[in-house]
């Protein structure tokens, strides 16, 4: 499970605002989820996110190889 204990604030205008909460609903979901998903969506496409679960998939594997383990 991701650990989601720190938050991130933004002002926006309402008319945003009410945006997001219209496409938040569209989607099933709430503002807060909705953006998170903006976030990742975006941090996917600068290759952000990839690459730093790229790095953290490469250390794990180092890690059980250093512990005798086999990788999946």
């Amino acid at each position: 499970m991701v650990n989601k204990s720190n938050v991130l604030g933004a002002r926006v205008s309402p008319k945003i605002k009410e945006i997001v909460q219209k496409l938040a609903q569209a989607q099933g979901t709430n503002e807060s989820e909705y953006i998170r998903m903006l976030i990742y969506k975006e941090l996917e496409r600068l290759s952000i996110l990839t690459t730093s679960l790229e790095k953290a998939k490469k250390e794990l594997f180092e890690e059980a190889e250093s512990n005798g383990q086999q990788q999946p």
